[in-house]
Protein backbone atom coordinates (compact mmCIF):
# COMPACT_ATOMS: atom_id res chain seq x y z
CA UNK A 1 0.00 0.00 0.00
CA UNK A 2 1.36 3.38 -0.97
CA UNK A 3 0.43 6.44 1.13
CA UNK A 4 0.01 9.90 -0.30
CA UNK A 5 2.21 12.29 1.71
CA UNK A 6 1.39 15.97 2.04
CA UNK A 7 3.87 18.50 3.46
CA UNK A 8 1.98 21.50 4.77
CA UNK A 9 3.01 25.03 3.99
CA UNK A 10 2.95 27.85 6.52
CA UNK A 11 -0.55 29.01 5.62
CA UNK A 12 -2.10 25.73 4.45
CA UNK A 13 -5.86 25.74 4.76
CA UNK A 14 -6.65 22.21 3.60
CA UNK A 15 -5.00 18.87 4.38
CA UNK A 16 -4.72 16.53 1.43
CA UNK A 17 -3.50 12.94 1.30
CA UNK A 18 -3.00 10.12 3.76
CA UNK A 19 -0.02 11.49 5.69
CA UNK A 20 0.48 15.12 6.71
CA UNK A 21 3.92 16.43 7.68
CA UNK A 22 3.95 19.66 9.68
CA UNK A 23 5.55 21.43 12.60
CA UNK A 24 3.91 21.60 16.03
CA UNK A 25 2.81 25.21 15.62
CA UNK A 26 0.91 24.37 12.42
CA UNK A 27 -0.67 21.33 14.11
CA UNK A 28 -1.96 23.35 17.06
CA UNK A 29 -5.74 23.06 17.25
CA UNK A 30 -5.88 20.01 14.96
CA UNK A 31 -6.30 16.34 15.88
CA UNK A 32 -5.01 13.26 14.08
CA UNK A 33 -5.63 9.56 14.52
CA UNK A 34 -1.94 8.72 14.62
CA UNK A 35 1.00 11.03 15.34
CA UNK A 36 4.76 10.42 15.10
CA UNK A 37 7.08 13.00 16.65
CA UNK A 38 10.70 12.77 15.45
CA UNK A 39 13.81 13.83 17.35
CA UNK A 40 12.43 13.56 20.88
CA UNK A 41 15.93 13.60 22.34
CA UNK A 42 17.56 15.75 24.98
CA UNK A 43 19.26 17.93 22.35
CA UNK A 44 16.00 18.95 20.67
CA UNK A 45 13.67 19.28 23.65
CA UNK A 46 15.37 20.73 26.69
CA UNK A 47 13.93 24.15 27.57
CA UNK A 48 10.53 25.63 28.36
CA UNK A 49 9.72 26.78 24.81
CA UNK A 50 10.54 23.35 23.41
CA UNK A 51 8.49 21.74 26.21
CA UNK A 52 5.45 23.62 24.95
CA UNK A 53 6.06 22.50 21.36
CA UNK A 54 6.46 18.88 22.47
CA UNK A 55 3.22 19.13 24.43
CA UNK A 56 1.37 20.46 21.38
CA UNK A 57 2.78 17.71 19.16
CA UNK A 58 1.97 14.90 21.61
CA UNK A 59 -1.56 16.04 22.35
CA UNK A 60 -2.59 16.00 18.66
CA UNK A 61 -2.87 12.18 18.72
CA UNK A 62 -6.31 10.62 19.14
CA UNK A 63 -5.40 6.91 18.90
CA UNK A 64 -1.63 6.40 18.85
CA UNK A 65 1.51 8.40 19.53
CA UNK A 66 5.00 7.36 18.44
CA UNK A 67 8.03 9.23 19.81
CA UNK A 68 11.21 8.78 17.77
CA UNK A 69 14.69 9.54 19.07
CA UNK A 70 18.34 8.58 18.96
CA UNK A 71 20.39 8.72 22.12
CA UNK A 72 18.71 9.73 25.35
CA UNK A 73 15.05 10.65 25.29
CA UNK A 74 14.35 14.13 26.66
CA UNK A 75 13.85 14.38 30.40
CA UNK A 76 10.59 16.19 29.65
CA UNK A 77 9.03 12.78 28.89
CA UNK A 78 9.95 11.34 32.26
Amino acid sequence: MQAEIYVTQKHSVKLVGDVAVMDAVTAKGLEFGHVAVPGVGELNYSDDTERRLLYIACTRAQHSLTLLHTGDVTKLIG
